[in-house]
């Protein structure tokens, strides 16, 4: 039984996987001697950031197909739906939930009641 405030046991250093073991024979082959704990050093290094790059690379690939918000038929959407939103909250409709922009002209307000949870659809037209 250990004192307190003392470690009970020391940690044993995990044997090295074949990954590891992969990663310093590539090194060796290059002329380099690494240590096993170098290596994982390396190889969490690396892999950091390989998955920052890959999450850019996919965000920004995304986005570009995704999103093309600089049309004026999808501006003209968006306005059509913040004006529904603003005009509905002002009205102090106190079971409305959110509005979706349909086309440039008409957005879609989602009410639910508070009690049953209902929910239904009202069309709302832009000038």
């Amino acid at each position: 039984m250990a004192e307190y405030g003392k470690p009970q046991s020391v940690f044993k250093e995990k044997s090295a996987t074949s990954a590891e073991i992969k990663w310093i024979e590539t090194a060796a082959k290059r002329g380099e001697q690494l240590t096993l704990q170098e290596a994982r050093k390396q190889i969490k290094k690396y892999t950091t950031i390989a998955v920052i790059f890959f999450v850019l690379l996919f965000g920004g690939c995304v986005n570009m197909i995704s999103s093309n918000k600089d049309d004026p038929a999808s501006r003209a959407t968006e306005t059509c739906r913040l004006t529904a939103d603003l005009h509905t909250s002002e009205q102090g409709a106190s079971t409305y939930v959110f509005a979706e922009g349909i086309s440039p002209t008409k957005a879609l307000l989602h009410f639910r009641h508070p009690k049953s949870g209902r929910t239904w659809t009202t069309n709302y037209f832009c000038d």
